[in-house]
């Protein structure tokens, strides 16, 4: 009830886990996923959590012409990047730490690649995509190697591969998405 009175907070900070066997498997999955919401008239951001990671997605992601935004410094950039449907933008973090402006009206989606080590981290990234867009949904795609992962789940990857699972699926479920955050520091 009081929910409804005073906005459902939980509601507004929604987000998906999806799990990879490998990164190279991740990678291809979220190069299709940004295809698809490219022709689907989103903007789409797609956050590194490391400069390498940056690198490697730019260049995955290469057929969009992605916009690199990489510092806070970038934050007009990607702004008005972002206020185009059928766009792609490539940042760090740090970029997201923007002034509060007016949100775009194109849907945004954003593509986390990875979890932070810190809960809050993830948090202010699902806070940031609230703020840039009236409509924002955010993916966090995690491979089975990460290191977050490693420890939680690194026995899981021969039982998810003797049941059918392949490269080229991934894997959403509210007990990954548990396993995830209790393995994250608060």
């Amino acid at each position: 009830m009081f929910g409804n009175l005073f906005g459902n907070k939980e509601k507004q900070l929604a987000h998906v886990d999806t799990v990879w066997l490998s990164n190279a498997s991740r990678l291809k999955g979220m190069q299709h996923d940004t295809g698809v919401l490219v022709e689907d008239q989103n903007a789409v951001l797609v956050v590194a959590l490391s400069m390498s990671a940056a690198d490697e997605l730019a260049n995955t992601l290469a057929q969009f012409s992605p916009e690199r935004c990489m510092s806070g410094v970038d934050s007009a950039t990607m702004r008005a990047q972002l206020a185009k449907a059928r766009t792609v933008t490539v940042a760090m973090p740090a970029a997201l730490a923007l002034p509060g402006v007016s949100k775009a009206d194109v849907p945004l989606e954003v593509l986390v690649c990875g979890r932070n080590e810190r809960r809050a981290t993830d948090d202010e990234i699902i806070h940031a995509a609230a703020a840039l867009a009236r409509t924002s949904h955010v993916t966090f795609h995690l491979s089975i190697d990460d290191p977050l992962l490693r420890s939680q789940m690194g026995s899981l990857k021969p039982v998810l591969q003797k049941i059918g699972m392949n490269e080229h699926e991934s894997v959403e479920h509210p007990f990954l998405s548990r396993a995830i955050r209790n393995a994250q520091k608060d």
